[in-house]
């Protein structure tokens, strides 16, 4: 008979879920259940971790139904943009919808598109309308809505706040909190809002005396008031059913008490849970499977869990009992009974792991620093419990608010708490003391076992450097006393030679002091080292040949070596230049550096193919350091013509550690992934070989290198001839989710043995093999052979025969036993050494491929110089799936190129773009099928636009070049301007003209955006220190620093601001400065606010760059476009140096304006002080009328202050102006700092 496996009835620190037994709580649930179904509102309180969600859904909830209660359950959500009412009633609608639908599951979201849900809303019930849908209260929500089941019964609700605490600890708006507690005080109390009260007025009309008495009827003395309102109120609902209950932590009582002052009931109807004593705890162990514990066994577990013994299990409460810690322990002793029953001696074996298990589990995630710092903090020096504040850990332990929420909500080892105004942690039970003392210690004599091996370790050195000094003084002497003595034989000799022979032996001395002169600054600088070898490597950043150098010969018969070259050997022997070199005059058209652990294929990642694109243009690479240090500092990839395609820069953190960052051949920073990776910090072993490689962004963020792989990086292990190769997660450690994890083994350099692993440690007999994406986890090379095999097997499940060319390329690869996700054989052709075709076949002959879309064929056409001038891809069907095509005609001094473009998998399928270069410009149009007009999405820097014709004109100067480019859109079959959309935040989205000016290095030193008219829409200026960009400005028209947030490419107004950086070559810092550079501030006119800039950040955001252009067709235009932009934002906060006194100051639009003058006139940024019949103590509306009244006039009178070295220079003008002049200069308002406020009322206001 199949013996019954029986679930764990013990969920450890999980929650009860409604449905499943809670045992041990019988009287809490029928006293708890009588107050929520009595009361209108009932308060839940306990400490953390007591149960409360357990016996509201496991003992509440059924009680709730069974008396005609639907539940519904909230967990508000206190950082999403919706309100407090949106999730209520969001999960009203989910209750009704699962309730009327007869089954639980994920929550949906209200919409017009579901028929079901529209059925399910259609059972909330409008009665009255909304006031004001902004505005609505909880008191206008429930009032003016019914609730029904698919019967149309009124349903009756039991609102549930679960986990209530988080308003205090994750809402940081006050104001939003006391908002809440007031709605809802208005709803509990039964008090209507003022808002939806109408005001009775008497009208106007009638204005007679009311006489009491006399003649007049008393009782129709209102007959003849006109009270103004023709309609009653409102009937609002009265009669719904609704009660509510709220949880909270006890130790957040006293917040609750503070804000819910005006809910007299919440102080009635409350109930406390208290902690479970010893004959709750027996229940709770005894009662969910009968026999599996005695009761002596369950009195040894309770003793293990309170550390008492006192006590007997005999319907007599004596003490405490943690129900969180006791479910713990019998969920872990449960998995671990191998019989039938839990024993004494499984409690007694097990009893001390558990609570170490569990606690080494819950850390299992942190860095030992951040372990470290809490061990160290939360447990004093006798072993007892200490307390800390959150602040604390986060600003001063490094440990990040997602790490505190899964320590105390997921994990349960530490609980929050407030005491004395602040919010503080501590271990969640005593009994974890022991085993965070145990860690302590063993820390401790760790460290002193180090140090003491340290130690002797430098004793060791100082003996071994005193002998090797010894010995070397001893040959000193040696030598020294040689080389008297050859003198003395020297000088006997010399004196008998004659003096012809000894003029002839001086003047040879000094022909040779010259020539050993000339030799050593030769082989010290000029004589060329040169070395070929078939593959390289990098050690400590420099290049190094892998195996034998190569012969002449083998050079001839090799399609791909490397020439290892350097200049001198003052270095030794550091090759600085590698060169890529073939026995054909063609390189091949595929990544040419061998082992790049970032040049990963990314079908759907844009960088990413840019940047693969230039690899496979590399033919040479130049590395170089700074002068008197061999650490690398720079790596710079060149084409076939010596032309710069992109540097890769070293920063050193010492000798065997670095960050290398990307950078185009103009210097920019380089993103090679779309997630933004343009760094890679990595270190390298004592003999230089790479050790680890983790990827980020400017952010210094942990991205992944391969998409949807989370792969963040790699390391290294080297073992004798083996090689072990780790993927890395966010935090730089191997995990077992992760795939391209490899041994290699190698023998005389080449490869013989490749396995795929799971991520263990090196020489961990638990390591095992896993099958890798091509179907096997090891494959052993033998000569032209490579045998598969599958894991746990020592026979190979297929071979693969691979023959070669002459040059050693690959013409013919044949698979035997091959499963189904192999092709049987791939058959290449060569011409001249590059590809013409790949073919790949199954073991019938005919094309592979998983499906019909599969591409089993390629081929390629070269021009003279070995470019690609047209591809072709033939799937399954024999279908011409993709076709892409290069013809480049000459007519007189211009070039014509066309690029035609066919991808059947790819909407639209056909791009056909014609390049025409001229000497003066080039532009660029791109046309679909039949001719027809296309507009293409492109990357603009880090932006994207969506053109159909671009021209570009570059202007190169001496110092400096300028690149123009205009974008035209295809619209109505016609080509027009691009329009101007800026965004919410006042970022250009879509400009006609780009104008970008860069120094004689690539450095970008100004941008420009301009609409069809010529009007500036951006313009900007960088500031370049040490090759690098360090801050900005607003650009004037005379090239000075202005202030106008509408030229700002953000949309934020201040004067300059700079950026700092950090070792790591990363922002650290960023501050916004005035005209004498002192600390100032930035205006966000979308928030309307001055901010203190107090550190960078970036910010994505998403853009329908579309979305305001009206005249475009829907069916040219895909709606549906979306671009990713990059805004460069930065973190605030509100600045206190900025005072409430407004200041006008002048922003100059274009030159043509006749008050614009530096001498006689205003300029850029001068502060208005007086204007015609305005002054500074006058207000805004007032300049405003007389601004516009005034310009076009003649003899305007103006005073202004302009700054100058130290201060500002009063100036007092009289200013003719142009008809057009509100075109040519206009004016803002910003508040002014408390210095130059008190600066204006010194000298300025009387």
């Amino acid at each position: 008979m199949e013996e019954f496996v029986r679930k764990n009835p013990w969920l450890g620190l999980e929650s009860y879920k409604e449905g499943e037994i809670l045992y041990g709580r019988d009287d809490d649930i029928r006293d708890l259940s009588q107050c929520v179904l009595n009361d209108t509102d009932t308060l839940l309180y306990g400490k953390s971790g007591i149960g409360k969600s357990s016996i509201l859904n496991a003992g509440i909830l059924p009680a709730a139904r069974r008396n005609g209660y639907l539940p519904v359950l909230i967990r508000l959500s206190h950082k999403e943009n919706h309100s407090y009412l949106y999730q209520i009633n969001q999960a009203i609608f989910n209750a009704i919808h699962h309730s009327s639908t007869s089954k639980l599951g994920t929550d949906v979201y209200i919409t017009n598109g579901d028929h079901i849900l529209n059925e399910t809303q259609s059972l909330i019930r409008e009665v009255v309308p909304c006031k004001n849908t902004e505005a609505e209260s909880f008191y206008e929500y429930f009032h003016r809505h019914t609730f029904h089941n698919t019967n149309g019964d009124r349903l009756k609700l039991l609102i549930i706040f679960d986990q209530f605490e988080e308003i205090f600890t994750l809402q940081a708006d006050v104001q939003k909190k006391k908002n809440f507690f007031t709605h809802l005080a208005d709803l509990l109390n039964d008090i209507m809002p003022d808002e939806l009260q109408q005001k009775v007025e008497i009208s106007s009309d009638i204005q007679e005396e009311i006489i009491v008495g006399g003649e007049r009827d008393f009782e129709n003395i209102f007959d003849d008031l006109n009270l103004g309102v023709e309609n009653s109120l409102p009937e609002y609902v009265t009669d719904n059913d609704i009660h509510f209950v709220f949880t909270i932590r006890e130790d957040f009582l006293s917040e609750f008490e503070y804000y819910s002052a005006a809910i007299p009931s919440l102080k009635q109807n409350r109930y406390g849970l208290r902690p479970i004593n010893e004959e709750q705890a027996a229940q709770i162990i005894l009662r969910p499977i009968p026999e599996l514990i005695d009761e002596s066994v369950a009195k040894l577990i309770i003793e293990k869990i309170t550390e008492k013994k006192d006590f007997k299990i005999d319907g007599v409460p004596e003490i405490e009992v943690d129900s969180a810690v006791l479910s713990l322990y019998l969920n872990r002793l449960y998995e671990a009974k191998g019989g039938k029953t839990i024993t004494k001696e499984l409690v007694e074996q097990k009893g001390g792991e558990i609570i170490s298990d569990f606690y080494n589990d819950a850390l299992s995630e942190l860095s030992d620093s951040t372990i470290e710092y809490l061990e160290d903090m939360l447990l004093n020096g006798k072993g007892s419990r200490n307390i800390i504040t959150v602040y604390d850990a986060i600003n001063n332990g490094n440990i990040t608010e997602q790490e505190l929420d899964i320590l105390c909500n997921k994990k349960k080892i530490l609980r929050q708490f407030y005491y004395a105004g602040d919010l503080r942690i501590e271990y969640v039970h005593d009994i974890l003391c022991p085993v965070v003392k145990k860690h302590k210690e063993e820390r401790a004599q760790l460290r002193l076992h180090e140090e003491e091996k340290r130690k002797q370790e430098e004793l060791q050195k100082q003996l071994l450097l005193e002998e090797e000094n010894k010995r070397k003084e001893i040959e000193k002497k040696a030598e020294e006393e040689k080389l008297r003595l050859e003198a003395e034989a020297r000088q006997i000799r010399e004196k008998n030679r004659k003096r012809v022979i000894s003029i002839i032996i001086s003047v040879a001395a000094i022909s040779l002091t010259v020539f050993l002169a000339w030799l050593k600054n030769y082989t010290e600088n000029e004589k060329l080292y040169e070395e070929y070898y078939a593959d390289f490597e990098n050690r400590n950043g420099w290049p190094v040949g892998i195996g034998k150098p190569l012969s002449e010969n083998e050079c001839h018969n090799t399609a791909l070596y490397y020439k290892l070259s350097h200049k001198g050997n003052k270095n030794g022997n550091l090759h600085t230049d590698v060169e890529i070199m073939s026995p054909t005059k063609y390189l091949p058209n595929s990544c040419r550096l061998p082992k790049l652990e970032w040049a990963v294929n990314e079908n759907n990642d844009i960088k990413a193919k840019e940047f693969n694109a230039i690899l496979k243009t590399v033919a040479r690479v130049r590395y170089s350091s700074i002068e008197g240090n061999n650490e690398i500092s720079k790596e710079e990839l060149m084409d076939k013509d010596g032309n710069v395609l992109m540097t890769i820069s070293y920063f050193h953190l010492s000798a065997n550690d670095a960050w290398a960052q990307f950078y185009t051949s103009k210097g920019e920073n380089m993103k090679i992934r779309d997630n933004g990776l343009d760094r890679v910090n990595l270190s390298w072993d004592s003999i230089g070989r790479i050790k680890s490689l983790m990827y980020y962004d400017a952010q210094g963020v942990p991205q992944e290198i391969i998409h949807s792989k989370d792969i963040k990086g790699y390391i290294w292990e080297y073992v004798d001839n083996k090689i072990y190769r780790y993927a890395l997660n966010e935090y730089g450690l191997p995990s077992k989710g992760l795939i391209n994890n490899t041994l290699v083994t190698l023998k005389n350099d080449n490869i013989v043995e490749h396995i795929h692993l799971n991520s263990r440690k090196v020489g961990d007999e638990l390591a095992q093999e896993v099958i890798c994406e091509d179907g096997y986890s090891r494959c052993i090379h033998r000569n032209d052979s490579i045998y598969l095999f599958h894991p746990d097997s020592n026979t190979p499940y297929a071979i693969r025969y691979i023959k070669k060319n002459s040059l050693g390329q690959i013409i013919h690869i044949s698979t035997e036993g091959a499963e189904a996700k192999f092709a049987s054989d791939i058959i290449y052709e060569y011409e001249n050494g590059l590809v013409k075709k790949e073919e790949f076949l199954d073991k019938d002959g005919a094309p592979y491929g998983n499906n019909d879309g599969t591409i089993y064929k390629r081929e390629f056409t070269y021009n003279e110089i070995g470019d690609i001038i047209e591809e072709k891809r033939i799937n399954k069907v024999k279908e011409l799936a993709y076709h892409h095509k290069v013809n480049i005609k000459c007519i007189d001094k211009d070039t014509i190129k066309l690029i035609e473009t066919l991808d059947i998998t790819q909407s639209p399928k056909y791009i056909m773009q014609i390049d025409s270069i001229k000497p003066a410009y080039t532009s660029t149009t791109y046309y679909g099928e039949n001719n027809v007009g296309l507009n293409k999405s492109i990357l603009v820097g880090d932006d994207s636009l969506c053109v159909h014709k671009i021209i570009t004109e570059p202007n190169v100067a001496p110092r400096n070049t300028i690149i123009s480019n205009e974008y035209y859109a295809w619209v109505k079959n016609e080509t027009i301007p691009l329009p101007t959309i800026l965004d919410e935040y006042g970022k250009a989205i879509s400009y006609f003209k780009r104008i970008v000016e860069y120094d004689n290095v690539g450095n970008v030193i100004s941008l420009k955006l301009e609409d069809v008219d010529g009007i500036t829409i951006k313009s900007m200026m960088y500031f370049i220190q040490n090759g690098q960009q360090i801050g900005r400005a607003v650009k004037g028209i005379d090239g000075n620093a202005v202030r106008c947030d509408k030229w700002e490419e953000d949309g934020l107004l201040y004067y300059k601001y700079y950026y700092s950086k950090d070792f790591e070559n990363q922002y650290s810092g960023l501050t916004a400065v005035d005209e004498w550079e002192h600390r100032s501030s930035i205006y966000d006119k979308y928030y309307d606010e001055y901010k203190y800039v107090k550190w960078y950040k970036f910010k994505g955001k998403i853009v329908d760059v579309f979305k305001s252009l009206e005249n475009f067709e829907q069916d040219i235009i895909d709606k549906s476009t979306e671009i990713f932009k990059t805004y460069n934002q930065v973190i605030f906060e509100n600045d206190p140096e900025i005072s409430n006194l407004e200041i006008p100051y002048i922003h100059v639009l274009s030159n043509k304006s006749k008050m614009y003058d530096n001498r006689n006139g205003v300029i850029d940024g001068d502060r208005i002080i007086a204007f015609e019949n305005w002054h500074l103590e006058k207000s805004m509306k007032i300049l405003e009328k007389e601004w516009n009244c005034s310009l076009g006039k003649q003899n305007i009178h103006i005073t202004i202050l302009r700054p100058d070295a130290n201060s500002y220079i009063k100036k007092e003008l009289v200013l003719e102006s142009d008809i057009n002049e509100s075109s040519y200069i206009e004016y803002h308002i910003y508040r002014m700092t408390n210095t130059e406020k008190d600066y204006i009322k010194k000298h300025i206001i009387k």
